[in-house]
Parts: structure tokens; C-alpha cells; sequence
């Protein structure tokens, strides 16, 4: 007797649902009353993706949701439907994946007569992901492509930023990547979203003041500026103030390191 999804009784699951890999196929009593022999195999068919981000359909009508990775126990010569939308977007809407083909050159979705062995079906996906780039008050940014285009997996996307302001000067790129040069060069393994920070100049008395104090005579979009060269989570922190230090150079006094270092330590302790 053979246990599988559907016999009775049924083979038990795992707990996310899918097959637990293995049947039991032969039971035999070599002792009566006593011994018994059981036969495992682990006969497990797999469909998915080059990227298990990405879903796959099989046998919709039936399981009425799609699968990251499928794993199932099949009956052989049983027919499957089998198949992946021609586009999808992961990494919440940052990355497109497009069909290319299935392992074994099927069409995007086909009947599936299952083998006598397992096997794995894997559906290749070109990947492309979404640049996106902004500048703060006082510059702009030229890129090889326009901001919040999606580019193939691996084209280098290069970015230049340029001062148009007397009074602001450009401090670095702030977000998925970190750099003081004007130019900076994204390879597009992953998504990318950059804000190159242009700066006016402040004193670091100011700045220290808002850190320590919460009160400064910086205004509130000075304050957003900061912001945009930190963490940009909506308000001035100890982030942003390294950031600022790391960016420019500020010179701190003895005085100003030891409040500062305090301020680190009572962030560490919450």
C-alpha cells in the first residue's frame, strides 16, 4: 500500500502543507506478532522559480493559491497544469520578473504529465530592478537613465551630482548606497533608492545643540536637510548628526565629543 497526499487514509502533511517528502510503500510482518519491515522512498516532485521570490502556478483549479516552491508527492502519468504570469513584481514592487522559459522549453503554461522519477521544473526570470533618485534644495542629479526606471539585472546605472547653489555645496549620496563622490556607479544586483544631499553650511554648535538640546536656531527644513544625509526616518537623531560629522568633517571640542559620546551611550541603553 502506498500513503500520498490522496490515498486512505492520507499521508500526513508538514505543517505549511506540503508534502512531507516521503512514502511509505511496503509493509511487511517477518515475525508474526512481532517484527515488521517498512519501505521508504522519497519520490519528490519540485517546481519554482530561478528566483524563489517569485510565485508559480500549479494545478490552480485545485490548490487555488500560487507557490514560491512547489514540493509534492505525484502519481505517475498523472496530468498537471503547470505555468507563471508573464510578469511580476517582488521586493514590494522594486523588482520585475518577466518569463524567459521552463528547464525543459515547455511554453509559459502547459499540461504536465508526470515521469516515472521525480523531477524539478524550474522557469528561468529576467530580472530587472527600479532605480529611484532624488536631490535635496541646491543641486540635481544627471543619471544614464531617469529616475524610478527599471534596468536589466547588472547594467551599471552611473549618477552625477552637480552644485546649483552659492550657499549649498553637495555633502554626499545618502540610502542604499553611501559615497562623498560626485559620481557614483550602481551595479543593479538589487534595487536602488539614493538622495544625493546638497548642504548649506552650519556651525557645529548648531548642530550639537539640536542633538543634545532639541532646540537650535536651525529651521525645520534645515532639519529635513539633515535628515536626507542620515537615516531618513522624519526627524533629526544621532544618525543624522554622525552622518553630518562623517560628511563634512565637523570639528568637534573635547567638550562636544564627551556630551556627544553620553548621548551615544544613553541611546544604547534603551
Amino acid at each position: 500500500m502506498t500513503f500520498t497526499p490522496t490515498s486512505v487514509p492520507a499521508a500526513v502533511r508538514n505543517s505549511d502543507g506540503l508534502a512531507a517528502g516521503l512514502v511509505l510503500d511496503q509493509i511487511t510482518q517477518l515475525v508474526p506478532n512481532g517484527t515488521m519491515q517498512f519501505r521508504l522512498t522519497y519520490p519528490v516532485w519540485v517546481v519554482r522559480a530561478t528566483d524563489t521570490a517569485a510565485v508559480i502556478q500549479f494545478d490552480t483549479a485545485t490548490f487555488h493559491t500560487t507557490f514560491h516552491v512547489f514540493r509534492e508527492i505525484l502519481t505517475p502519468n498523472s496530468v498537471h497544469s503547470v505555468g507563471v504570469a508573464d510578469t511580476q513584481f517582488t521586493a514590494g514592487g522594486r523588482t520585475r520578473q518577466v518569463f524567459g522559459s521552463w528547464s525543459g522549453g515547455q511554453p509559459r503554461t502547459f499540461s504536465y504529465t508526470v515521469s516515472a522519477a521525480p523531477e524539478t521544473l524550474t522557469v528561468t526570470l529576467a530580472r530587472s530592478h527600479q532605480v529611484h533618485y532624488t536631490a535635496t534644495s541646491g543641486g540635481t542629479i544627471s543619471g544614464s537613465v531617469p529616475s524610478d526606471t527599471f534596468v536589466s539585472e547588472g547594467t551599471g546605472v552611473t549618477l552625477t551630482a552637480t552644485d546649483t547653489s552659492a550657499v549649498r555645496s553637495f555633502q554626499g549620496w545618502a540610502g542604499d548606497t553611501v559615497t562623498k563622490n560626485l559620481s557614483v556607479t550602481l551595479p543593479m544586483g538589487r534595487p536602488y533608492s539614493v538622495r544625493a544631499v546638497f548642504l548649506e553650511t552650519f556651525s557645529t554648535a548648531q548642530v550639537v545643540a539640536q542633538l543634545l538640546t532639541g532646540s537650535s536656531t536651525l529651521t525645520v527644513a534645515q532639519l529635513g536637510d539633515l535628515d536626507q544625509l542620515g537615516n531618513n526616518n522624519g526627524a533629526f537623531d544621532l544618525g543624522d548628526f554622525l552622518a553630518w560629522v562623517q560628511a563634512t568633517g565637523a570639528p568637534l571640542t573635547a567638550e562636544q565629543r564627551a556630551l556627544v559620546s553620553a548621548a551615544q551611550r544613553r541611546g544604547a541603553s534603551r
